[in-house]
């Protein structure tokens, strides 16, 4: 009989674009699209960056007449509480739901450590719009932030406090700033951009708790130091969303298992977005990406293969970030036994190329977006990209092993 209900639990960027793309592509059937929280889906890149910086507001995915206009049930408050493995029931807090096939769209959650003084007043993490608006609140008011983590969240709120006239310091456990994404000579050029903009930068420091009566007053370091503070981001990346998947059987800590169509182990459910471990580059690696455009793409490959079509290729992952004035952008999947090369110029622009065996791996480019989109067009021909050298002060190639790639 076919597909005659989906339902997608989760209205994020991966949610939304299934749900338009089933539309797009014919289905005639319900198409119920559940949401944990209130009001229109929104972009989550703007809420570290010009949402928190107060410039503009929440960028909906969607207006709200495109849904109707599409004939798609979006239903706010909607938190699922259990799927039925076996006849794939839904209880949610907007009714229950018994769909044919379901997608999960989750997402992920901030990573929230263990540790003392987490409770007290003024301790933030960045993920939602309620986030995004509570931090921004503390920020028109705060002297001392102190951001525990190095990563994008992390060194794209401190770029925006700094902006604010706010003292701001980074924590990072790791030799540089985005190091885990980005390598440490490339994470180092981020760190001295930083320090160049105010921002008091601590590597290869950890934090062993927080301090204060009722609201935080100091940030705890291994070394005994305590760096004071009046408002802290806890920016440690983040963690999938799998509890319902595991109702069924498919989700775990690293996330949901998906093949080549996007489909589960379990019957009838599939998986998109930040909580789906596919393939992803030309080159299929299996990874869990938390990246707009993947969970985009994933959406529309979903899609594809809910409606009988055989999904698209996996495309080159591409992400970006502002920071201080500059736009980073990074197009593939650094990690590995890769080389690096590193040009530095002085006029604010850089350029990383990771390469092994002639063919390209990724590339990462500070204010140089033809650079990054050439080098994106040769990745996806599976040629080693010719990018023109420019700069000087370049770094030497050297090894360099990494495996941890950003977040939103």
């Amino acid at each position: 009989m076919g597909i005659r209900e989906v339902a997608i639990i989760g209205a994020g960027t991966a949610g939304v674009a299934a749900a338009m793309a089933l539309r797009e592509g014919g289905f005639e059937g319900t198409i119920n699209l559940l949401s944990a929280e209130k009001g229109l889906p929104y972009r989550l890149p703007p809420l570290s960056k010009t949402v928190l910086a107060g410039t503009s507001g929440p960028e909906p995915l969607r207006p709200d007449d495109h849904y109707r206009d599409q004939d798609i049930c979006l239903h706010p408050e909607a938190r699922v509480s259990a799927i039925e493995p076996a006849t794939l029931r839904i209880t949610s807090a907007a009714g229950t739901f018994a769909p044919d096939a379901i997608v999960i769209a989750t997402g992920s959650s901030p990573y929230r450590p263990d540790w003392t003084g987490m409770e007290l007043d003024g301790v933030h993490v960045l993920r939602t719009l309620a986030d995004a608006e509570a931090l921004r609140a503390e920020l028109t008011r705060a002297a001392e932030l102190v951001v525990i983590g190095g990563g994008f969240v992390g060194t794209e709120v401190a770029s925006v406090a700094g902006r604010l006239g706010i003292g701001v310091t980074i924590v990072e456990a790791g030799p540089a700033l985005l190091g885990r994404a980005i390598g440490p000579a490339a994470g180092g050029w981020i760190g001295r951009l930083h320090a160049a903009h105010g921002v008091r930068v601590l590597t290869g420091r950890t934090v062993t708790g927080l301090r204060g009566r009722n609201r935080v007053e100091a940030v705890m370091l291994a070394d005994g130091t305590e760096l004071r503070a009046d408002t802290v981001l806890i920016g440690l990346g983040a963690v999938p969303r799998t509890q319902l998947a595991a109702q069924l059987g498919v989700g775990g800590p690293a996330g949901i298992e998906v093949d080549g169509a996007f489909r589960t182990a379990h019957p009838g459910v599939y998986a998109v977005g930040d909580v789906a471990v596919a393939s992803a580059g030309p080159g299929g690696q299996r990874i869990r990406l938390e990246h707009e455009r993947t969970a985009e793409q994933h959406g529309v490959a979903v899609a594809s293969a809910l409606l009988g079509h055989r999904p698209a290729p996996a495309s080159v992952p591409w992400f970006w970030s502002d920071q201080h004035g500059v736009t980073l952008q990074l197009a593939g999947l650094p990690g590995g036994e890769l080389e690096t090369m590193v040009e530095d110029t002085d006029d604010g622009r850089l350029l990383v190329t990771w390469h092994t065996g002639g063919l390209v791996r990724a590339v990462l480019g500070v204010n140089r977006p033809r650079d990054v989109q050439a080098a994106m067009r040769e990745m996806r021909s599976g040629r080693y990209p010719r990018l023109p050298a420019r700069c000087g002060n370049q770094i030497p190639e050297h090894d360099q092993r990494s495996s941890d790639h950003p977040g939103p």
